[in-house]
């Protein structure tokens, strides 16, 4: 089973696009991180500015949250609250730990984060050049895989 090949050009042209897009984007980054994550570290600061913190060590803090105390480890990117665990972004009780031995929290940031990561996920071109590409060359696998187009309303809100 082959896809027309008028929508697989489409497609192409479509991801072509995108990646150019994104390509762009990433190089025009003032920030070493991603747009969407460089503010929140400073943002849970914010939030934490009445948190006690006691140093353990020099990476581990306890971080007193109103009558709960969280444990954060800045060099294993943990706290017991589970969210620096999960998101690899400092949660509120490890920006505040950061920030009381005066460390941006930016820079405990997982770099999944960074600007090299996502410049790195958009590195390869797309050619939407039809003949470079013969159905031949197709791996059986990927042609019996049944190919479902992204939702267009989340593809437009990324551009």
């Amino acid at each position: 089973m082959f896809v027309d090949s008028s929508i697989r050009f489409q497609f192409l042209i479509l991801l072509t696009r995108w990646f150019f897009k994104r390509r762009k984007s990433v190089a025009m980054l003032k920030s070493s991180l991603t747009p969407k994550v460089e503010k929140k570290p400073n943002r849970r600061c914010d939030l934490a500015s009445t948190f006690d913190v006691q140093s353990i060590n020099q990476h581990e803090f306890q971080v007193t949250d109103g009558s709960r105390n969280y444990l954060v480890d800045l060099q294993q990117m943990t706290c017991t609250c589970n969210v620096f665990n999960v998101d690899k972004i400092p949660c509120k009780h490890a920006a505040k730990a950061a920030t009381s031995r005066d460390f941006n929290p930016g820079l405990f940031m997982h770099q999944y984060y960074s600007k090299a990561n996502i410049g790195a996920a958009y590195s390869e071109s797309i050619r939407p050049i039809d003949e470079l590409l013969e159905a031949s060359e197709i791996p059986p696998h990927v042609v019996a895989y049944k190919w479902f187009p992204p939702d267009l309303k989340e593809v437009l809100e990324d551009l």
